[in-house]
């Protein structure tokens, strides 16, 4: 089964402190940590849906494989992000000052 996604917020986390870390508000934070909150609600969707098909408590496979796609799009648009905020830091980073 897939496991809630705690470890993506880690990257603001675990980030050196800096002062682009530092500034990144507490605004930005919420907004991140409802982002994750919504696509990990998607995920525990798709496999709710799943699992009560399985056990015939919902016989509506078309509800189940639009959840799983749901899912499958929230997180590669979450990997997608992630991909690009790794990116910009990176390049942040190579900036001199």
């Amino acid at each position: 089964m897939i496991e809630n996604i705690s470890s993506v917020t880690s990257i603001v986390d675990s980030a050196p402190s800096n002062r682009i870390v530092d500034n990144f508000s507490s605004e930005n934070q919420v907004n991140f940590n409802s982002f994750i909150d919504r696509i990990n609600s998607d995920i525990v969707s798709a496999e709710a849906n799943l699992q009560d098909f399985i056990t015939g408590d919902n016989g509506n496979l078309h509800q189940v494989i639009l959840s799983i796609e749901k899912a499958k799009l929230s997180v590669s648009f979450m990997t997608e992000v992630r991909d690009r905020l790794v990116n910009s830091y990176q390049e942040i980073s190579r900036m001199q000052v």
